[in-house]
């Protein structure tokens, strides 16, 4: 597989709560295991990425069954996390 693959999406200071299923099932998965701090790279087969889908972000489409990788920061952990 080839990973010098263009940028996807590039989020910064993105809040993700673990269990709404905002993000794919990887990224989600990935970030169960990181530490507050930590940094690391999530590779995600395309069955825990988007799957059969196309997606479309900026001027960039991904293809149907495109295996990902997250470069991560894991910046803070809130235990209980209400709307402001």
């Amino acid at each position: 597989d080839n990973l010098d693959g263009p940028v996807f999406q590039d989020a910064k200071d993105r809040w993700i709560v673990i269990g709404d299923k905002d993000v794919t099932p990887a990224l989600e998965m990935g970030f169960r295991f990181m530490k507050e701090g930590e940094q690391g790279l999530i590779f995600c087969h395309s069955k825990y990425g988007y799957g059969p889908l196309t997606r479309n972000h900026a001027q960039f489409e991904l293809p149907p069954n495109s295996n990902l990788v997250y470069q991560v920061t894991l910046k803070k952990i809130v235990e209980d996390y209400s709307d402001p």
